[in-house]
């Protein structure tokens, strides 16, 4: 180099270096500053993402339930007898009946068929879940409950009905309910017709029913001294006793049976026989039909008389 540029290059220097600051710190801030805005920006984007995407990222309010304490045992088992007047509910009803004080569930072998659902809540305003044979419906529970009636099918025989009830808060164990299932008036004349049609027609008589609580009875006073057989059909659960006896006035039933059957009812119309002779001197013969816990409300039967 020159001895003219180097002092050339030696002014240069002499007047830009004044000039020239480091970063300090508060260029450095100024960096920071720009950073943080940057993160703030994605960390905003993605919250709003997040709600759009329904999450929420503070602690949802505590529900805090009205519901006083609970009721005790005995008052709740009260509330529930009054829900069963409500629906008329009675021993000798045909109807598949319960009563409920909380949250469970109970199963009935119930035949094939349609079913009308009765319900009855007692107690503190609120709702109860219910759900039978696969429907669910919501009870209403008031102190002057109004009654539900839901129709339900019970699509199969071989499998258990299911009925569900879940109080919610308010009258979760401050209540009583009760309900009933009973088989339609459709579905008890096709049970009936069915029965009827397996033992065929008689010259002489015959007798068909719906079963309910107690016995159906045929009084016959064409019967007189001889042999005769009954064919016995029954279509639905349980079992049918069939006996054929002397009237005896002011007593119920055979009193002095002069034979008994006992059939099994199935799905299909079950058949079975009883031969019987009657003695001289019999004015009034009674043939007479009872079902057993099971068959009551979910069978029907038919008894033909032919002579032998």
């Amino acid at each position: 180099m020159t001895d003219q540029l180097e002092r050339l290059f030696g002014e240069l220097r002499a007047d830009t270096m004044p000039r020239i600051v480091p970063p300090g710190v508060d260029a450095a801030r100024s960096t920071v500053r720009r950073r943080r805005r940057r993160a703030t920006a994605i960390t905003t984007a993605g919250l709003v993402a997040l709600v759009a995407a329904g999450i929420g990222l503070s602690p949802q309010p505590a529900r805090h339930s009205t519901a006083g304490p609970a009721l005790p045992a005995a008052d709740r088992w009260a509330l529930a007898q009054k829900a069963s007047e409500r629906i008329d509910q009675s021993p000798g009803d045909s109807a598949i009946s319960g009563i409920a004080i909380e949250t469970g569930q109970q199963t009935y072998p119930l035949v094939a068929g349609d079913y009308e659902v009765t319900t009855a809540c007692y107690g503190a305003p609120g709702y109860v879940a219910a759900e039978v044979a696969g429907k669910a419906f919501t009870v209403t529970c008031e102190e002057t409950p109004p009654v539900l009636t839901v129709p339900v099918t019970v699509p199969a025989s071989d499998q258990p009905t299911v009925v569900s009830l879940r109080p919610d808060s308010a009258t979760e164990g401050r209540t009583g309910i009760a309900y009933s299932l009973k088989m339609t008036q459709a579905a008890q004349e096709r049970l009936r017709v069915a029965a009827q049609e397996a033992v065929g027609n008689s010259s002489y008589s015959a007798i068909s029913g719906f079963l309910t609580q107690g016995g159906d009875g045929l009084e016959d006073q064409t019967m007189r001294a001889g042999n005769y057989r009954l064919t016995v059909a029954c279509v639905g659960a349980g079992t049918v006793k069939v006996q054929i006896g002397p009237e005896k006035p002011g007593e119920p039933g055979v009193a002095a049976p002069f034979t008994t059957l006992t059939q099994e009812c199935g799905h299909v119309p079950a058949l079975g026989h009883l031969d019987v002779t009657i003695p001289k001197g019999t004015k009034t013969t009674v043939i007479d039909v009872t079902p057993s816990a099971e068959a009551t409300g979910q069978a029907a039967a038919a008894v033909r008389v032919d002579r032998r």
